[in-house]
């Protein structure tokens, strides 16, 4: 503002006052499960809807392409449970036990975050100090921040894979982190766990020094877990009457169709079985094979060019091969 001179307008001074509402550092604590930002979840909607609607559809056409969308996010939420279900996690680093862990108890999109969090606090974090009290020890975790590419780096004789997306500026940054050998509560400064729901590579880094093998129960939210959504709204069931659930009258009930469909084979088993060809005469009113055939094959017609085995010439061909003839005598 200093810089272009903004120090006196009014829509800046506005936006400056209102700065405790848009600026993440001020709302940081506030739980917000990753949804930071109103305008990206406004174009991932627009986004959605229009790649199936258009500006000029009726209610009844958007109401169509809406349900579209439906589907299609239904289809997709179907395939991540399934990918989560189905799908072994590789474990990346020495922490196999929290690993193991978290794959057990997360989705896998989410555990995938949880898994980069456990695999920094390896690589790029360490603990600077510790202040022991009685219960609580006060933790400070140093994080060296360095611009790291895509390959492998020797994480406690064991290789793993740093990605790209985990790339930082040359610099470190101390963040304290509190935990209670009781209890095991722990907090850290950065409050990534307040305002996501998962632990950070700090906090990780500090669970690795005491010793933890485990997430604790109480910090792992029921929005990231893999078994949020109960088995029985899954299924699928049908309901055809009150003895849909009475297994003694579905059995009855198989008895007597049984018997019913024995007595139906054993009347029909006297009556020679319908053939196609029988279904066609009777739709059309003629036999397929009658015994005497009264229609004869036609009369066979020669026409131009047939039975020569030759193809037909053009008028010049004709007229150069006639020349060529001439010349030769």
């Amino acid at each position: 503002m200093v810089k272009y001179k903004l120090q006196d307008n009014k829509w800046m001074k506005d936006m400056f006052d209102l700065r405790s509402s848009w600026i993440p550092a001020y709302f940081k604590d506030v739980p917000m499960s990753g949804l930071m930002r109103t305008t990206s979840r406004s174009e991932s909607e627009n986004s959605a809807f229009n790649r199936v609607s258009h500006h000029g559809y009726t209610l009844n056409n958007f109401m169509n392409a809406f349900e579209s969308v439906m589907e299609r996010q239904r289809n997709n939420q179907i395939k991540f449970d399934f990918d989560t279900s189905t799908i072994v996690p590789i474990i990346k680093t020495p922490l196999e036990d929290m690993e193991k862990h978290a794959s057990m108890v997360y989705t896998r999109t989410i555990f995938l975050m949880v898994q980069r969090e456990i695999l920094h606090s390896l690589v790029s974090c360490s603990q600077k100090s510790v202040t022991s009290g009685v219960v609580s020890d006060i933790c400070i975790v140093k994080q060296k921040r360095t611009n790291i590419s895509k390959k492998k780096v020797l994480v406690e004789k064991k290789k793993v894979d740093i990605d790209s997306e985990w790339n930082f500026n040359t610099s470190e940054c101390d963040f304290e982190v509190e935990f209670n050998r009781e209890d095991l509560t722990v907090k850290c400064s950065c409050m990534l766990f307040e305002r996501f729901g998962i632990f950070c590579r700090h906090i990780f880094c500090i669970l690795k020094i005491y010793d933890i093998q485990e997430i604790p129960s109480r910090y792992i939210l029921k929005r990231w877990r893999r078994d949020i959504i109960p088995t029985t709204v899954l299924k699928r069931t049908f309901r055809y009457s009150d003895s849909s659930g009475n297994v003694e009258k579905l059995e009855e009930f198989m008895q007597k169709l049984e018997v019913f469909m024995t007595d139906i084979g054993e009347q029909g088993s006297d009556k020679l079985p319908v053939t196609k060809e029988d279904h066609i005469d009777k739709l059309y009113g003629a036999t397929t094979n009658p015994e005497v055939v009264d229609v004869e094959n036609p009369p066979m017609v020669k026409n131009k060019g047939s039975g020569t085995g030759k193809r037909l010439k053009s008028a010049l061909e004709k007229a150069t091969i006639q020349g060529n003839k001439q010349s030769r005598s």
